[in-house]
């Protein structure tokens, strides 16, 4: 009976450990950047106030272990300021 408990431990844990690894390699094929920046692109507009511009979004896993993190390249926040910072230059 212990061995049974043994062998039924080792066949769970191996297949939780399949359903996470598919899980995050599913993700990061649905989650691609080329869907996931226009998404984010509609949401900054109702958050953020001034004109922005950002280049790409990707989720990242693997870098952030364990947390799913988003990285945003290029973003640039355009106010007031840095136009007229741009002008005189």
């Amino acid at each position: 009976m212990k061995k049974f408990f043994k062998v039924f431990a080792i066949c769970f844990s191996s297949l939780l450990a399949v359903v996470i690894i598919v899980a995050i390699i599913v993700c990061n094929v649905i989650f691609t950047s080329s869907k996931l920046t226009p998404i984010v692109r509609e949401i900054a507009e109702d958050y953020i106030t001034c004109d922005f511009e950002l280049d790409t979004v990707d989720l990242t896993f693997f870098s952030s272990f364990p947390d799913f993190s988003i990285h945003v390249s290029n973003l640039i926040l355009i106010t007031i300021l840095y136009l007229l910072i741009m002008i005189l230059y």
